[in-house]
């Protein structure tokens, strides 16, 4: 029997991505319960597979969710995932995040290739007119990422992030549709 070929939602070069499946639950609950992603989350909750199973159940209930595993073209290995959120179809927008898990992965240009590949579907396919992101101040592999993509900071709030014994602000990030095509042209 031939091996069952993955799903590709969307296609890179390096990489491709697909819908996350709650059998990659124990991959992304490592990934998250690791000391440096913590340090980033929002959430300072206790996260076991249990959870993490009913999140990635519970995102096919809601049409304005779309998260995907992101995973290397050679040898199918899942690295990491992306999400566009809070999907608003009325008014065009979207928030982005993005994990790669795989900390020997990151800063190796997979994020953006994930990002570019999910801002392609998010203006050409759901015809969103902006997306957006917010980053702790103080993370710079983040802030570069977003940059790289096309985002402009808008906006900065203030002492919102309680980290390693101090207070950091958040920033705002915001893509457009023109701003993005402009750079694709």
């Amino acid at each position: 029997m031939e091996p069952q070929k993955p799903v590709v939602f969307l296609q890179g070069v390096r990489l491709y991505l697909r819908p996350l499946e709650v059998e990659d639950a124990p991959c992304a609950t490592r990934w998250i319960n690791h000391p440096e992603t913590r340090k980033w989350l929002g959430s300072r909750g206790v996260y076991n597979l249990a959870r993490e199973q009913a999140w990635i159940e519970s995102l096919y209930q809601d049409e304005n969710e779309i998260v995907l595993a992101i995973v290397l073209n050679e040898g199918n290995r899942h690295i990491g995932n992306i999400g566009l959120h809070r999907i608003d179809h009325l008014n065009q927008s979207a928030v982005t995040g993005m994990l790669i898990g795989e900390v020997e992965c990151r800063g190796c240009g997979y994020g953006p290739e994930a990002k570019e590949l999910l801002l392609g579907h998010a203006f050409n396919t759901l015809n969103l007119r902006t997306v957006r992101s917010a980053t702790v101040a103080n993370n710079l592999r983040s802030n570069r990422s977003l940059q790289k993509s096309g985002y402009v900071e808008v906006g900065r709030m203030p002492d919102q992030f309680f980290r390693d014994g101090t207070w950091h602000d958040e920033l705002l990030w915001v893509l457009t549709r023109d701003r993005w095509l402009a750079r694709h042209a």
